[in-house]
């Protein structure tokens, strides 16, 4: 859930807002929050994870903790969604500067 709610919301959160401070710190809320959902959820006993894993395990930290040590990573991979999104926005908005300098 982490992963396919956060990464789209840091892209548009930096197609729309640019690379800034509060665009990070927005993307990094909206994972935070998805974390929390997400944990909430897997923390109940008869849930099953992605592929049929026994959740509650995975969140407990067994299993090498798996789910705890790919968190960061899909922190890093929001922050570089919303770094592309700014690029993306810098990109729409530079054939309108060329044509305006006309």
């Amino acid at each position: 859930m982490t992963l396919l709610i956060a990464t789209p919301v840091g892209l548009l959160l930096g197609a729309l807002l640019g690379v800034r401070r509060r665009t990070f710190v927005a993307a990094g809320l909206v994972w935070y929050a998805c974390l929390a959902i997400q944990t909430a959820h897997l923390a109940h006993p008869s849930v099953r994870g992605f592929l049929g894993v026994e959740a509650l395990p995975a969140v407990q930290g067994s299993h090498y903790g798996q789910y705890w040590v790919a968190q960061p990573l899909i922190l890093g991979l929001v922050a570089g969604a919303a770094w592309v999104g700014a690029r993306l926005r810098r990109a729409s908005r530079r054939p309108r500067e060329l044509t305006a300098a006309r």
